[in-house]
């Protein structure tokens, strides 16, 4: 199609989830929300149903990931 119509391809621009995220909604999604440092992301685990989720949310806010 490009030599067809002679025009020059344009490469693709790189977008990360991370930036999407950002642009989208104004936060970082990797900045720790109780110290401000930088987390690494390691992974997703997904199939928490509403139920487990609410019964886990006190014990998680508890936590203290950071020092």
């Amino acid at each position: 199609v490009y030599i067809i119509t002679e025009t020059v391809r344009k490469t693709a621009m790189q977008i990360t989830w991370r930036g999407m995220y950002q642009r989208l909604l104004k936060v970082d999604p990797l900045k720790c929300v109780l110290c401000g440092s930088q987390m690494r992301f390691t992974g997703l685990k997904r199939g928490y149903r509403l139920a487990e989720q609410v019964l886990m949310h006190e014990p998680l806010a508890r936590m203290r990931w950071c020092g």
